[in-house]
């Protein structure tokens, strides 16, 4: 199996390149195309050099309008196109009375709860977003960074979601996941706490951050069980959002060697 590439950026520990990873019939994903990474705001000058060198051409934002006007990513990503998708107000109605709960009982418990309920409708919420990043990746909007806060909740969704199209296995795909949080938990921890902080009007206890923080199979069995129930599968998944085999066997020709 090939592994994938270390990060490019020293200060942004949670930034990679997806290419190295295996697909269907013996392809690999290319390397230098797909990037994903938590936000991009405070870079040194050696980071911002080797991010302009990427060339990127599409930059997926996955973040609030309030977490952007908050944390605003390098000057260094202006020359691409952006697309600014706010995951989170999709999920609003389905994470708003747990966020209620959460103001009172900050707990892990219900941390767990929020975390699980947000995977479990991310297909469905998220769908016509999904539905417009694929597109533009297959309409050859290459090279391309999707990056939400921490980069690895909102950022895993449509991470899991393009490899399941290129045929990258679901063992690949959860270890692509829980990859996302080698050597940078601190980071994750500080940036849940302030957003967390900043959503429910007080802070999380030390376990409720962990459960936060973290990756979990369990976070994306949520997510898959969703499809499963509601389509079928993967495949069914993507003809129900309008992402249809044209762009699927587009994003593979562009994407896989």
């Amino acid at each position: 199996m090939n592994k994938v590439r270390s990060p490019v950026l020293r200060a942004a520990p949670a930034f990679r390149d997806l290419g190295g990873l295996p697909a269907g019939g013996g392809k690999a994903m290319r390397r230098g195309l797909v990037f994903r990474s938590s936000a991009l705001t405070e870079l040194p000058l050696e980071d911002q050099a080797a991010l302009e060198e990427l060339g990127l051409s599409l930059v997926c934002d996955l973040r609030s309008v309030a977490e952007r006007a908050a944390d605003p990513c390098v000057t260094s990503l202006d020359r691409a196109s952006r697309l600014n998708i706010d995951l989170a107000e999709s999920l609003r109605t389905h994470i708003d009375p747990i966020f209620q709960r959460l103001r009172a009982d900050p707990s892990a418990e219900a941390s767990l709860e929020m975390m699980l309920c947000m995977y479990t409708h991310l297909p469905v919420t998220a769908a016509s977003h999904l539905r417009m990043i694929l597109l533009a990746i297959a309409d050859g909007k290459l090279p391309v960074l999707i990056h939400c806060s921490a980069g690895k909740d909102r950022t895993g969704f449509v991470v899991a979601m393009l490899l399941g199209i290129l045929g990258v296995s679901r063992s690949h795909i959860y270890s692509d996941y829980l990859h996302s949080v080698d050597g940078c938990t601190d980071v994750h921890r500080e940036r849940t706490a302030r957003l967390m902080l900043q959503l429910t009007g007080r802070p999380l206890d030390g376990d409720a951050l962990d459960v936060m923080s973290a990756v979990r199979p369990e976070y994306l069995d949520a997510m898959f069980n969703t499809i499963e129930t509601k389509w079928g599968g993967l495949q069914p998944y993507f003809e129900a959002i309008g992402v249809e085999d044209k762009a699927r066997s587009s994003l593979r020709t562009l994407l896989l060697e």
